[in-house]
């Protein structure tokens, strides 16, 4: 008699996630690390134009896990936004920031999961420090605020 490996199913998968999910806590968010730029030659070329000047908004995000303990992780985020006009290859402003996320569980990690949810679900979690971050700074910059839509629609 010979015995097959038996493999997961993506239901039991599901649910082993499920059960993460609901263990987990946040302990907290925070900024690491962040870097501002105002090129005020191309913001005053694009202001000065006698038509308003399209511009696009340019966002990227990079998700990864960090340290992984008994019953804990860290997870971050690093976020690249930048203003461009659709006409001028002028980039007025450039926005970079990273959050880390520490968060704890009741039962042991397992690894794998931590990585699903920090490439999965994190950007529900950190999504609204990132909109309010940008937000905040493209005013400290005395430009009118950039206002992210309330879920990126990325999926990276």
């Amino acid at each position: 008699m010979t015995l097959k490996k038996r493999n997961t199913t993506s239901t039991e998968q599901d649910s082993n996630y499920d059960k993460f999910l609901k263990e987990l806590s946040i302990f907290d968010i925070r900024l690491i690390n962040s870097s501002c730029r105002l090129d005020t030659g191309a913001d005053k070329k694009m202001r000065t134009d006698k038509r308003p000047v399209p511009v696009r908004h340019l966002i990227s995000t990079e998700y990864e896990l960090g340290e992984v303990g008994d019953q804990f992780f860290n997870a971050s985020v690093h976020c690249k936004f930048v203003i461009q006009g659709e006409k001028i290859k002028a980039k007025p402003v450039s926005i970079d920031c990273s959050f880390q996320g520490h968060f704890h569980t009741e039962s042991a990690i397992q690894k794998k999961l931590a990585e699903r949810f920090t490439q999965s679900d994190l950007r529900l979690v950190v999504w609204p420090y990132l909109r309010e971050f940008i937000q905040d700074m493209t005013v400290r910059m005395s430009i009118p605020p950039v206002v992210l839509p309330y879920l990126s629609r990325q999926s990276n």
